[in-house]
């Protein structure tokens, strides 16, 4: 983004400098307290987005790539037609029909891709759930006024593998419901060492230099290093949501406490003078530390936490995963998908699935909810009630257990982040 903003303001100096004038920016970088925005880049991001969406109004051909990725948000939010017509009418988005249009002529392609991709990897992390669309009926009919096509989509989310030197313990944790007892993450710092004020005072401020709470190979099944975790994330949080109000009209340069008029008599009491001195002055560093305890925490145990996750949404199914039979027929496609089993057109009326040549060295770890958890064992019961025979439905019923044997499905948080990717059953209906 630096780069095309500096190529901009190389070729086009005089339309920079007229859309900084126009924006009132020239005005705003006189002002010390406006410099970070200026240095930082922000102010000149701010004039190229206008550039962009000028380009666009001047002619709405131009950098429709750039529009669409604006139209595709706006529409994955259930945003109104007058939050669309108003994003095109300025510049910033392009209308739905051109980004559907647009993205129907890629999605075979993308599809095969996806597939490709997929069949590479040993190890495999995805989601699935069911996601369902109404459309309001202009006559009601039998007592409905709107349809919802229901489907099923998923996302895939790029295996991170662990150091070879992590612990297995075999060790269960009960669940209890309340205070439940939460294991500690793998890397996780030692912080059921803290016995005083001192010891959480120095986890807080040092928590990048002091090694003592340090401790990447052992896992806490007590639940005691969580709960020290969340007193500390507990005692961050309220002294820098309770004392960062004070500071209100303080100037850290200066070290000036600033009055204004019509400033309310709460705000100008010794109480709150004596407290902004106190924390800014001799406390500013812990302050900071508060602030950023949970990132510098974070970062500890998960250094590539800034690191963009990579993911990838293949188009929906057009099964619905609420019956055992459209959860088995999506979860089928989602490992032919995945590159377990492979799908043969026998005839144009008869299929067959076979299991690929690695199949049992791959991995497919699938985040889902209780209900997808229920019909997963549905659908093993019903394969395992197949009739003992010589057919062909039998064959295939043991090729489905064993790349079901290949299968670790998890109820947790992941499933949850999927609603942030849900797949648009209009973009890729057929």
């Amino acid at each position: 983004m630096n780069t095309l903003v500096n190529v901009y303001k190389t070729n086009l100096p005089n339309h920079y400098n007229m859309m900084k004038v126009t924006l009132g920016i020239d005005k705003k970088l006189k002002k010390t307290r406006n410099h970070h925005l200026g240095t930082s880049g922000y102010y000149d991001r701010l004039i190229f987005y206008q550039f962009l969406s000028q380009a666009r109004v001047r002619n709405p051909q131009n950098l429709i790539s750039w529009a669409m990725v604006a139209a595709a948000a706006l529409y994955s939010r259930g945003l109104g037609d007058s939050v669309q017509k108003r994003a095109t009418y300025c510049g910033t988005s392009s209308s739905v029909k051109t980004l559907i249009k647009n993205i129907r002529e890629d999605s075979e392609n993308m599809e095969s891709t996806v597939n490709k991709v997929l069949s590479q990897h040993q190890y495999i992390v995805a989601a699935m759930d069911n996601n369902q669309k109404g459309f309001p009926k202009k006559y009601q009919r039998y007592g409905s006024s709107n349809k919802f096509v229901k489907v099923t989509a998923s996302f895939f989310k790029l295996y991170c593998p662990i150091p070879t030197t992590t612990p297995n313990p075999e060790q269960a944790t009960h669940i209890t419901y309340v205070n439940q007892v939460i294991p500690s993450a793998y890397g996780m710092n030692s912080y059921e060492k803290l016995t005083s004020i001192s010891d959480y005072t120095t986890a807080i401020t040092s928590i990048t230099t002091n090694q003592q709470f340090y401790n990447h190979l052992s896992i806490d099944f007590s639940g005691d290093r969580v709960a020290t975790y969340i007193n500390l994330i507990s005692i961050c949080d309220f002294i820098t949501h309770g004392i960062r109000p004070y500071l209100t009209g303080y100037n850290m340069t200066t070290k000036h406490y600033k009055t204004w008029e019509f400033q309310p008599t709460k705000y100008q009491t010794h109480f709150r003078k004596s407290t902004v001195y106190m924390f800014v002055q001799d406390q500013s560093n812990f302050i900071k530390s508060c602030s950023n305890f949970q990132y510098n925490n974070v970062k500890c145990w998960n250094p590539s936490i800034d690191t963009t996750t990579k993911v990838l949404i293949p188009p929906v199914s057009l099964r619905d995963e609420i019956y055992t039979d459209g959860f088995g027929m999506a979860l089928i496609e989602l490992l032919v998908r995945c590159g377990l089993l492979l799908h043969v057109h026998v005839s144009e009326t008869l299929s067959r699935w076979d299991l690929c040549d690695n199949w049992d060295k791959k991995r497919v770890i699938l985040f889902v909810d209780g209900l997808s958890l229920d019909r997963h064992k549905s659908f093993q019961k019903k394969l395992t009630n197949v009739k003992t025979s010589f057919s062909n439905n039998y064959r295939q019923a043991i090729t489905f257990k064993k790349a079901l044997d290949r299968v670790i499905e998890v109820n947790g948080p992941l499933h949850m982040a999927f609603h942030m990717f849900q797949s648009i059953y209009i973009i890729f209906q057929p």
